[in-house]
């Protein structure tokens, strides 16, 4: 079965909103690449950087957040808020306008 983006999106987005606090840098990053980000280490080796090349039209410049001292700590609630805040302020890039009760 092919997942469409509108598919990939709800998912995505709903892992945000329930995986507040126990969602791992690694989980993230896959999450975030699931949907054409890419995700790369920012000037320290917690910080990373998140680009999407289809967003630009958008207005979309970039956004960060840091990935904490472990190797694969929790992201910080602050940070997936703003992950989840991004997905929702550009969503009409994954699900165009009237196809919000598509399947």
């Amino acid at each position: 079965m092919v997942r469409t983006k509108k598919v990939v999106y709800d998912q995505v987005l709903e892992r945000l909103k329930n995986g507040r606090n126990n969602i791992r840098r690694s989980e993230l990053m896959n999450l975030l690449q699931s949907l054409g980000f890419e995700v790369k280490h920012g000037a320290t080796g917690n910080h990373h950087t998140v680009s999407h090349p289809g967003l630009g039209k958008f207005g979309f410049q970039g956004s960060n957040f840091d990935g904490g001292h472990n190797s694969d700590s929790i992201v910080k609630a602050c940070y997936i808020r703003n992950m989840k805040n991004l997905l929702q302020n550009y969503k009409e890039f994954w699900v165009p306008e009237g196809s919000d009760d598509d399947n």
